[in-house]
């Protein structure tokens, strides 16, 4: 049986703990390679330190 690949690398950035969660398990769930990230400089240096092909931000975020 052949190997499912991923399909992306995405970067989740949310303050709400439960909304994080929820899109990286689905995210993850549909073969994205995905990480999280809770604050709004900590997003920014981790999209500043890797490549990702998207990234989901809250647009309501603190800190940005």
């Amino acid at each position: 049986m052949r190997e499912a690949q991923q399909t992306g690398h995405i970067l989740v950035v949310d303050d709400d703990a439960g909304v994080q969660t929820l899109l990286c398990a689905e995210l993850a769930r549909a073969r994205y390679c995905v990480e999280g990230a809770n604050t709004g400089p900590q997003g920014l240096a981790m999209a500043a330190s890797h490549f990702y092909d998207a990234l989901v931000v809250d647009q309501m975020l603190p800190g940005l």
